[in-house]
C-alpha cells in the first residue's frame, strides 16, 4: 500500500529518523530499505539484529507512529495516476485487491480517508496472516478471497519483500519503483517494470484491450486455467488475437519487449530473444507499428536464432535416428 497507492514511504523513512535521532541513533536509507514491506514484528527483529538487543525499539516504534497518525490524520498524498488505474480496472470488471503488511484496520480506515475503499473487493492486513512477506501468505489470502487461482494474479509492488511474496505465491508482478531504485532489484522478480502508475495504466489498456474476448477476467476462478480455455476460443479469435494468446501464454517473452523499453542493451533481453525466436517473430509483427526499432532488433535476433538452430537441428536428426536404431538393434 505504502509506496504503490499513497506516497507515503518517504514519510515513514523522515518520521523513523527523527526518532532513531532524538535516540542518538543514525538511521541509514540501507537499513529503512530492509524494513520496505515488512511487518512491524519483522521489522523489530531487524533493527535489534542491527543496533542491539538494547535498542528500545518498541519504546521507539510507539513515538514514531503517534508522529505518523499525526502527519496521516487528513487525506495523505496519494501517488499519481491512482485514480485512473483504479477507475480502469472497476470499468473492465476486474476484481482488486489490497494485501498489506500494515494491520488491517489501519489499511481500511486509510483507504476509507482518501476515497479508494471502494475499488476493493478485498484487503487483507498483514495480521490476517501467520507470516508476512516475503512470505505468500497475504497474496495467496487475497487470491483465496477473491476467489481467484493464484495463477490468474498480478501483483503491483514497489519492494523486494512484496516482490519475492508474489513470487513465492506463483504470481506475476509488476513493479512500480519507489524508494528502492530499479536497478537494485532482481529482474527475475517481476514481469515488467514501470516508472509510475500512469506508464501502468497504458499496460494494461494494451494487454485487455488486446486479449478482449480471448480470457475474460471475470471466468478466471479457482477451478480454471488458461489451458483450459484455449481450445474452444481458438477458432473464434483474429490472426492478432493468435498472435496475443501466444504472447499471453509465454510471460518470458512479454517480459522481453517491456524490459527492452527499461533496459534494452540487457543481456538478458537479448537471451530471451535468442530462446524464442518464434515468440519474438510472432510480436514483431504485432509491434512492428507501435515499436518499429525495438521489433526490428528482436526480429534480426530472432533470425539469427532460427540461422543457427535450424541447422544443429537438421544435424542432430540423422543423428538420433542412427542413435535410435543402433539401440533397438
Amino acid at each position: 500500500m505504502d509506496g504503490v497507492i499513497f506516497n507515503t514511504e518517504v514519510l515513514a523513512r523522515r518520521l523513523w529518523r527523527e526518532v532513531f535521532k532524538e535516540y542518538g541513533y543514525g538511521f541509514s536509507d540501507t537499513t529503512y530499505k530492509k524494513l520496505i514491506g515488512r511487518s512491524m514484528p519483522a521489522a523489530y527483529r531487524i533493527l535489534s539484529e542491527e543496533y542491539g538487543s538494547e535498542l528500545p525499539i518498541k519504546e521507539m516504534a510507539k513515538k514514531q507512529d503517534i508522529l505518523w497518525q499525526e502527519a496521516t490524520a487528513e487525506a495523505a498524498e496519494k501517488k499519481e495516476g491512482i485514480h485512473e488505474v483504479l477507475e480502469y480496472l472497476q470499468s473492465r470488471g476486474i476484481p482488486c485487491a489490497v494485501g498489506s503488511s500494515t494491520n488491517h484496520v489501519e489499511v481500511e480506515k486509510r483507504l476509507e480517508q482518501n476515497g479508494l475503499r471502494d475499488y476493493f473487493d478485498v484487503v487483507v492486513g498483514g495480521d490476517y496472516v501467520e507470516n508476512a512477506k516475503p512470505a505468500p501468505d497475504i497474496f495467496l489470502k487475497c487470491a483465496e478471497y477473491l476467489g481467484v487461482d493464484p495463477r490468474n494474479c498480478l501483483v503491483i509492488e514497489d519492494s523486494v519483500n512484496g516482490l519475492r511474496a508474489a513470487k513465492a505465491a506463483g504470481m506475476q508482478a509488476v513493479l512500480i519503483p519507489d524508494l528502492i531504485p530499479f536497478d537494485e532489484i532482481d529482474r527475475s522478480l517481476f514481469l515488467v517494470a514501470y516508472p509510475s502508475l500512469t506508464e501502468l495504466q497504458e499496460f494494461f489498456k494494451g494487454i485487455i484491450s488486446d486479449l478482449s474476448g480471448i480470457l475474460d477476467p471475470n471466468n478466471l476462478a479457482a477451478d480454471s486455467s488458461m489451458e483450459s480455455q484455449v481450445l474452444p476460443i481458438q477458432k473464434k479469435i483474429d490472426d492478432s488475437g493468435l498472435l496475443m494468446l501466444y504472447i499471453a501464454r509465454n510471460p518470458w517473452i512479454l517480459r522481453t519487449f517491456h524490459q527492452l523499453k527499461i533496459d534494452e542493451d540487457s543481456p538478458k533481453t537479448r537471451r530471451c530473444f535468442y530462446f524464442d525466436p518464434i515468440g519474438t517473430l510472432l510480436f514483431y509483427f504485432l509491434m512492428k507499428d507501435e515499436s518499429p526499432r525495438l521489433a526490428k532488433k528482436g526480429k534480426r535476433i530472432a533470425y539469427i536464432s532460427l540461422a543457427i538452430s535450424i541447422p544443429i537441428i537438421l544435424l542432430l536428426i540423422p543423428l538420433w535416428n542412427a542413435f535410435h536404431n543402433w539401440g533397438l538393434s
